[in-house]
């Protein structure tokens, strides 16, 4: 996962995760996703990506009654 913010700088993380299924490339607001994973507060969370232009599924594997759609930015890589 990385971050570029013109005013801010950049930042590089890696997380931890099981893969499955093919690999995508999508930009998000970094600030609303940190938002969503603090809300979840759990230890593991499903992360679908369908696509660089389709809705990101966020939710808890303990609760499946909380379910966020963060949508993708519009950018040239």
């Amino acid at each position: 996962m990385c971050s570029a913010e013109s005013e801010s700088g950049e930042n590089d993380c890696e997380i931890q995760a099981e893969i499955e299924g093919n690999e995508n490339r999508v930009a998000v607001n970094g600030k609303l996703l940190i938002d969503v994973l603090m809300m979840l507060k759990d230890q593991k969370i499903f992360l679908g990506v369908n696509g660089p232009e389709q809705a990101i599924i966020l939710m808890s594997l303990d609760n499946d009654k909380y379910v966020n759609l963060i949508m993708p930015m519009a950018i040239s890589w």
